[in-house]
């Protein structure tokens, strides 16, 4: 279970307790297992850029050089944007005391969500309980840890009552379509104007 978690509601703190739901509690899941001709377990392996050499499980790591090919440690390291400045990262959700905010559903429905927690209280939420209810969705920024952008939380309650926070991204979504795509129609409703208007008597 994950450390609690603050909020701040109609001027209310509250504090939550997060249970995280894994997707394999809801759909199940299933483990694939190679074995060699022998019935033996297969264990994973990487090929090197040589195409000969074979590095095996933890064979592998991640290093920061510089320019000049010298060691960097991580913690060395800090993040900039694309003008050099430094960017401060974003603290964890869980270390300061977040404000609710209502959102609507299509707000809500625009984000692709990722992680899903049961939360419980020990407070008295019978207020904000009856609110999530009644359909209510609220918002919050969302940092598990210190990062460097933030994603969204919110508060949603299933219709049993359960009340669930939901994490994800905005979803970035681009409609296209035929640009004179009105201008054809109207050539055509056009049209048939015209053949509407003859008859027979006129011939």
């Amino acid at each position: 279970m994950a450390q609690p978690l603050a909020v701040e509601f109609d001027k209310k703190q509250f504090v939550f307790q997060l249970q995280k739901i894994d997707r394999s509690q809801l759909y199940g899941f299933k483990d694939i297992e190679t074995l060699d001709e022998e019935g033996k377990p297969c264990n994973l392996a990487t090929i090197a850029e040589d195409g000969r050499t074979m590095i095996g499980s933890g064979g592998v790591s991640i290093a920061y050089l510089t320019s000049d090919g010298e060691w960097r440690d991580k913690s060395e390291l800090k993040p900039v944007d694309t003008h050099g400045n430094e960017v401060k990262p974003v603290p964890s959700t869980f270390k300061t005391t977040s404000v609710l905010e209502p959102v609507s559903i299509n707000e809500y429905l625009s984000y692709n969500i990722r992680s899903v927690y049961l939360v419980q209280s020990e407070n008295n939420i019978d207020e904000l309980a009856k609110n999530l209810k009644s359909g209510t969705i609220y918002s919050f920024p969302f940092s598990f840890r210190e990062s460097l952008d933030a994603s969204s939380a919110f508060l949603v309650a299933s219709e049993d009552g359960d009340i669930f926070l939901t994490v994800g991204k905005k979803t970035d979504i681009q409609y296209i379509g035929f640009e004179q795509f009105s201008d054809i129609e109207t050539e055509e409703s056009e049209a048939e104007e015209e053949d509407n208007e003859m008859d027979f008597g006129m011939m």
